[in-house]
């Protein structure tokens, strides 16, 4: 999941930097192609079956994936790095919260309170105002929930599907419907703008992979909080490359929320060891 943190974070660099003249969506399908294509050359060449057995669960995940990406996505080109990441990782929380309604792993019993003080802390990051600043943090927020819902399906999905196939429906669902639904804005880009794009791609498909097989070798709730390193890389990108240094108000938000996410991963990991 460390891999995931630094590879999500990479990519999130490279989306910030390509954002700046080339529009979202372009971005989003550029991004997933490379993915995509590069699970596809892999599993053709290791014999891996094109075929899934829960088709409608591997539907979901890909849609969602999709649209949770294009929120991501816009939240980085508008709102500092830092910010984005330590939203997007509440993801953590929301995954505990669909593994205890659908998985049915038994929640803790603070992790109602933990949510809630996670929320303050993204209302210290987000500092609500109706400007493009807030909804770049609520379509991070979206983005969290909908990503804590995959990293349940994707615990699901890992006891019948191969987690290669798993990407793999998921980077070409991205590609096509972003460039179907939005082809008519993308512009051609210049030499540096599809060097940061590519980049994207790569550090993506890093992440996906590393995360997805996270998820592979332990309970969700246990391994979600290790993307927390995420914030770290975000901070060191955005200090480094674009000048953004988080103020008082994001720093404690930030803490607030990381630690409400390893709180619930503690109490997680205890619940699980006693019902061993």
């Amino acid at each position: 999941m460390i891999g995931a943190g630094f590879g999500f974070s990479a990519m999130v660099a490279f989306v910030k930097a390509a954002t700046v003249t080339i529009p979202v969506p372009e971005v989003v399908s550029i991004r997933s192609a490379v993915t995509a294509i590069s699970i596809t050359l892999f599993m053709a060449l290791k014999g891996i079956p094109f075929r899934g057995n829960n088709i409608s669960l591997l539907a979901i995940r890909s849609v969602t994936g999709s649209i949770s990406i294009g929120l991501a996505f816009y939240a980085a080109s508008v709102i500092p790095l830092v910010d984005m990441s330590i939203i997007v990782k509440t993801s953590v929380i929301f995954t505990a919260l669909f593994a205890a309604f659908w998985l049915k792993e038994p929640p803790t019993k603070n992790l109602y309170f933990y949510t809630l003080l996670a929320f303050v802390g993204i209302a210290l990051i987000v500092k609500p105002t109706g400007e493009v600043i807030a909804f770049g943090g609520l379509a991070a927020l979206l983005a969290a929930m909908m990503i804590g819902m995959i990293g349940a399906i994707i615990r699901k999905l890992q006891e019948t599907e191969n987690s290669l196939f798993i990407v793999f429906c998921y980077s070409w669902t991205a590609t096509l419907s972003y460039a179907l639904l939005f082809g008519s804005e993308f512009s051609t880009p210049t030499t540096t703008e599809l060097l940061y794009m590519l980049g994207a791609g790569a550090a993506g498909t890093l992440g996906q992979v590393a995360f997805t097989l996270g998820y592979k070798y332990a309970p969700a709730s246990h391994v979600s909080p290790f993307l927390y390193s995420e914030v770290i890389f975000a901070a060191l990108f955005g200090a480094v490359y674009f000048e953004e240094i988080p103020d008082q108000l994001t720093i404690i938000g930030t803490i607030i929320a990381i630690y409400s996410g390893i709180a619930i991963a503690r109490s997680s990991r205890k619940a699980a060891t006693l019902r061993s």
